[in-house]
């Protein structure tokens, strides 16, 4: 049975679609596994006959991706492009797109926020949603519960190399013991 047919998680994306396209509003939505691409792409070009349903991942060839990123922005009313994260994550500027859905979590904050910032490229006139998607007590939670642990890892070393260290903090972080360190 495809996933796409009795799954909380792809209910929810199709409400938050169905929202976006009611508004006449672009949608990325980003799954991370070719089989998930391909089953979402087969089930929206199928439910929504009136909006534009494009994919683009690694198998997408690169002289075509302009052309898909073109028809998206062009398309006067509601669509919806399937991306890969790591296939899109760099380089794309999809400003005429303000949702964002994260159906598949991604171990890499980094990845997760270059995905999301293809819409909020200059440009960019209205607010942009982004939704993460995710089962509740299951490995996806884990993986974004780590992922913001990560960021909050990265935040404190980046704050801690704002400031600027005591004669104490040098000393330890040369080792030297602070009989031996003249000020």
């Amino acid at each position: 049975m495809p996933f796409t047919q009795h799954n909380p998680k792809y209910d929810h994306a199709l409400q938050i679609i169905t929202e976006a396209f009611a508004l006449s509003c672009k949608v990325l939505l980003f799954a991370s596994f070719t089989d998930t691409v391909d089953e979402i792409y087969s089930d929206l070009a199928g439910r929504f006959s009136r909006a534009l349903v494009l994919k683009l991942d690694g198998r997408t060839p690169i002289q075509e991706r302009q052309r898909l990123l073109d028809e998206f922005a062009s398309f006067p009313g509601p669509a919806i492009l399937i991306l890969n994260p790591k296939a899109a994550g760099v380089g794309l500027n999809i400003q005429s797109a303000n949702y964002v859905i994260h159906f598949t979590p991604e171990w890499n904050p980094a990845t997760i926020d270059q995905a999301s910032a293809r819409s909020y490229r200059r440009g960019q006139t209205r607010p942009v949603f982004i939704y993460s998607l995710y089962y509740a007590g299951t490995v996806e939670e884990n993986m974004l519960e780590r992922v913001a642990l990560k960021r909050q890892l990265a935040e404190s070393g980046m704050s801690a190399a704002e400031s600027t260290p005591s004669a104490t903090e040098l000393k330890q972080m040369v080792l030297i013991s602070p009989n031996e360190m003249a000020i």
